[in-house]
């Protein structure tokens, strides 16, 4: 290395080539490329995972919110019954009243 140069084969060695090969401007380019490329690779990663933890939490919201209609479903059919229940109670019970009534 009298004159300076960088050893052959080192970063800065290629660099200086590919610099003097192409220009500057385009190795640049090409750099900036690269870190996009990157940091999109990274950002597009995160969105992934995002979205996969978003998938699994709706998924169990679903599930969550199917068994909350069955719970009301059978509530409902419940009280239907209680209804019906009710309204032959107030029959029977109109009717004890009209026998009471009779007989005083």
């Amino acid at each position: 290395m009298p004159n300076g140069a960088p050893p052959p084969g080192t970063w800065i060695d290629i660099a200086s080539k590919a610099i003097i090969t192409v220009g500057f401007p385009t190795v640049m380019a090409g750099v900036l490329l690269w870190w996009l490329l990157t940091t999109l690779e990274k950002t597009m990663d995160a969105a992934s995972a995002r979205i996969a933890t978003n998938t699994e939490a709706i998924s169990r919201l679903i599930t969550n919110e199917e068994a909350i209609l069955k719970e009301l479903q059978g509530q409902r059919q419940e009280m239907a019954v209680q209804t019906q229940y009710l309204k032959e109670l107030m029959e029977k019970s109109g009717r004890l009243l009209q026998i009471q009534e009779k007989r005083q």
